[in-house]
């Protein structure tokens, strides 16, 4: 007899650590890190279940006719979008779908007797012309014993007309893998990682062809509960980072050698005791009960960093507790502070301290979906004005430097390793704010138009505190001919930050508008004011989409707007195939794009992509 298994409404479970974002991710795909912004049919559809298996899931609420069942089953409207709070830059997710509707005991039965799956495999491949590809593989499952691996790889040679031997090039790797084991209700996780980034010089440097950078890492991690909402976790971090240069002349090549190569070694043990109070509720008699959640922690952890190069003999010791707590009242109000206390007896920054107190104090208040007749009474508009958030914080925050990110984000800088660890803390005052809401309310004449239509507002302030200064590089200084580096120089910073995002949904289309902005000091590789507009549309019958977008960076060494385009078909709910012009000024013109006079940077691309998940 035929069995009948329906698994209705699944989305299936994205588990990437992708670390290496690449640049030019398009708004139409689900991101490593799992941001969607997919136009979602805001119709209800009726299928009918044949005699077979199917599975609804991946990042689309549509499926083929090919697929549709004989059996009657009423699927819930999508989620939908909203936006929270940004830092810096927009982050769109997606809210928990609405529960799937009962279906009758005897498909329950069978569905419950079928095994969930486990073992998952995405990832994309992107050719690109000119001389480029990029790639990114992860396979993961989701058992407690489960295990993850997540590889990625991207090559560029050769920028617009210039050619990848003349030095204009750039290769970065990623590893990363981790496996869990569970002994009762402890946890053990092993995780390692690898990193790689090579710089072409462009010819800037009469010694050296590239700059290679190298950094892996490992690390230990128990978690033991102790019960009554107790718990113990502990880490055994150990991190590397290497550089060196690449030699094209041997002339004065064991005197430059030492200017550029570093060789670092990192161990950052710390322990946590924490206790959560879990839901209490203060009285359940109410309409609206009070339900509050408590949580401490207490963070103890010590850092030692040292050179490797035996003519470089130096070394830093770091130690650090921190207390802090929160309390949540109804999922919707959490007031959250930590303090702290930083040891650092070889002295740090400036003004050579030895002692910080960091110290952090916020809340974050979301407002939930108001009940329609509370909302009618209260509007007198019969909708409801849901989905809004907002949230502060501010203190000082203390931190040691990652010597890797920081040489990615500047690569044509020669850091000295003796001031990366002399100088590894860096020390800021700040203060944040956001917040995010609807324009329009719901079940009113104008939200049959817009699906969302939200507005996000951001804002923070950064200043250099007790002289552990920012490091960065001395642009105005010039290139050293020998190295083609530019030197390094501390700056005590104040820098603002501030952000105005819109973004609507109408019926298949998305819009997305913003102004990103840097007030008091900027880096001269970044515009100060940076407009950013895209629209994308996914069809609701044919599984094909596209996106149009721009990005004007007011910058002024290289003001031309960044303007992109890509259309997909998706044969598949597991495959997906992209056609992207990326930059098509710069490509149709074959001119450069300017990171930082006299380095170009990648510029326009045309590239074909295959996204599949399996």
């Amino acid at each position: 007899m035929k069995k009948l298994i329906v698994l209705a409404g699944c989305m299936l479970l994205s588990l990437s650590l992708y670390a290496e974002n690449p640049q030019d991710e398009t708004s139409v795909v689900i991101s490593a890190s799992g941001t969607q912004e997919a136009l979602h049919n805001q119709q209800e559809d009726t299928l009918y279940l044949p005699d077979l298996v199917t599975v609804i899931g991946g990042e689309d609420w549509m499926v083929s006719e090919e697929a549709l069942p004989d059996y009657q089953l009423q699927l819930p409207s999508p989620p939908s979008v909203w936006v929270t709070p940004p830092v810096l830059e927009p982050n769109l997710q997606v809210v928990d779908a609405e529960p799937v509707p009962a279906l009758p005991p005897s498909v329950m039965e069978m569905a419950s007797a079928k095994k969930a799956k486990q073992f998952f495999v995405e990832g994309f491949i992107e050719p690109a012309w000119p001389l480029s590809l990029d790639t990114n593989f992860s396979v993961f499952t989701l058992d407690p014993q489960g295990f993850f691996l997540d590889f990625g790889y991207k090559t560029v040679g050769g920028y617009g007309l210039e050619q990848a031997e003349d030095g204009f090039f750039h290769n970065k790797s990623f590893l990363q893998l981790g496996k869990n084991f569970t002994m009762g209700s402890s946890s053990l996780q092993i995780q390692g990682n690898y990193r790689a980034l090579d710089n072409g010089l462009q010819g800037q440097s009469l010694l050296f062809d590239d700059i290679n950078r190298r950094g892996a890492g490992a690390q230990l991690q128990l978690e033991l509960p102790l019960g009554n909402g107790f718990s113990m976790t502990g880490g055994l971090p150990l991190d590397w980072y290497n550089r060196y240069a690449g030699f094209s002349n041997t002339v004065g090549r064991a005197e430059e050698n030492g200017a550029v190569a570093a060789s670092l070694l990192g161990l950052s043990p710390w322990l946590s005791f924490d206790w959560n109070s879990r839901d209490w509720n203060a009285d359940s008699t109410q309409a609206l009960p009070q339900n509050h959640e408590f949580s401490v922690q207490l963070l103890m952890d010590w850092g030692y960093w040292a050179s490797l190069d035996p003519e470089i003999t130096i070394a830093q010791n770091r130690g650090g507790v921190t207390l802090s707590g929160a309390w949540l009242w109804n999922s919707q109000l959490e007031i959250f502070s930590s303090l702290g206390l930083v040891y650092l007896p070889a002295l740090s920054g400036e003004h050579q301290i030895k002692l910080l107190v960091p110290f952090t104090l916020g809340l974050e208040w979301n407002v939930p979906r108001w009940n329609e007749k509370d909302a009618s009474a209260e509007a007198g508009a019969g909708g409801d004005f849901s989905g809004m958030s907002f949230s502060v914080e501010g203190g000082l925050d203390s931190r040691h430097r990652n010597f890797y990110q920081l040489e990615v984000a500047e690569p044509y800088v020669n850091f000295s390793p003796k001031d990366l660890i002399s100088n590894g803390e860096v020390s800021n005052w700040f203060f944040k704010a956001g917040s995010s809401f609807p324009l329009v309310l719901q079940d009113t004449p104008v939200s049959k138009l817009f699906q969302e239509f939200l507005l996000q507002l951001a804002v923070e302030y950064r200043q250099s505190a007790f002289g552990n200064n920012m490091l960065t590089g001395d642009y105005a200084a010039g290139i050293d001919s020998w190295t083609g580096l530019f030197p390094f120089e501390q700056k005590d910073s104040r820098r603002l930050f501030s952000q105005i995002a819109v973004t609507a949904v109408v019926s298949n289309f998305l819009f997305k508008a913003g102004w990103n902005s840097q007030w008091l000091y900027h880096p001269v590789y970044e515009p100060a004011q940076r407009l950013v507009f895209s629209c994308g549309y996914d069809s609701p019958r044919h599984p094909w989409g596209g996106e149009l977008k721009a990005d004007f960076g007011f910058k002024r060494t290289d003001f031309l707007p960044i303007f992109g385009a890509q259309v997909y078909y998706q044969p598949t709910e597991n495959l997906r195939l992209a056609l992207k012009l990326k930059d098509m000024l710069k490509l149709f013109s074959g001119s450069q794009r300017v990171f930082v006079e006299p380095y170009m940077k990648e510029a326009g691309s045309v590239a074909l992509s295959l996204q599949f998940n399996f």
